[in-house]
């Protein structure tokens, strides 16, 4: 990498995830304003400071020291507006959660670990935070409201990932299992139909994860993994839009 160039994670997967959780935290009248704006930005610059990090425990040469501290002066800035003027006191407490999540993330990168399966889930669950962080921080009356979406994206997330591990195995000739895909996609249904039951979700919620149930199927070596990933974009966001459609939003 350019390290001219501002240094941010090059995951496009993993900002797929944290900016369809603010899409959808954003589209609630009552999830807007300087306060969820600033969250906005502090869960990005979260994120972004990945990089420099990852960089400096490689070793690497450059001024990623340099990012480090710039990025790092902008969370605090922005935390503690919110923790003085909208008197957000946990997130202090979710900062640390934050630095503990970021070290166990580098001494997996070191130990070469970082591209396991469990660790994948793991950032799912941790990135798909940022949508009950914002609702909850800026609502706390809508938390079991937040936290029921923030499952819902965990599982849809889940079944996606399933399917373009399959995909990239695939393609590399390596054969792929279906067991995890059909198990993904039994956890996306068992969980909806239980919220459904439940009174948490409305029942057109099943018209959010029917399209990526239909395109599940594990493509053929020749498959175009760019065209691929544009199909997974399209249904993120008929996803998003179907969600808050269901809740009539």
């Amino acid at each position: 990498m350019n390290e001219r160039r501002i240094p941010f994670p090059r995951e496009h997967g993993a900002w797929a995830v944290l900016f369809a959780c603010l899409l959808l935290a954003w589209a609630h009248p009552w999830a807007r304003g300087w306060p969820a704006a600033v969250l906005a930005v502090l869960f990005c610059l979260a994120f972004a400071i990945q990089e420099p990090l990852r960089a400096l425990a490689r070793g690497r040469a450059g001024g990623w020291g340099a990012w480090v501290l710039l990025y790092g002066a902008l969370l605090v800035v922005g935390a503690t507006y919110l923790v003085l003027a909208h008197r957000m006191y946990v997130l202090l407490p979710a900062a640390g959660v934050g630095l503990v999540l970021t070290g166990a993330d580098l001494q997996a990168r070191r130990s070469r670990l970082h591209r396991s399966a469990v660790l994948r889930v793991a950032g799912i669950a941790a990135l798909t935070l940022v949508l009950p962080g914002t609702l909850c921080l800026v609502h706390p009356q809508r938390a079991d409201y937040a936290f029921v979406l923030w499952w819902l994206m965990i599982v849809q997330f889940l079944s996606r990932y399933a399917v373009v591990r399959a995909r990239i195995a695939v393609r590399r000739g390596e054969g792929a299992s279906h067991r995890a895909v059909l198990a993904t996609q039994a956890l996306l249904y068992l969980s909806a139909g239980a919220l459904v039951l439940a009174g948490a979700a409305p029942p057109w919620i099943l018209v959010a994860i029917l399209p990526g149930t239909l395109l599940a199927r594990v493509p053929r070596k020749e498959t175009s993994l760019r065209r691929a990933g544009w199909a997974e974009v399209a249904l993120l966001l008929w996803f998003v839009a179907a969600v808050l459609g269901a809740y009539h939003l």
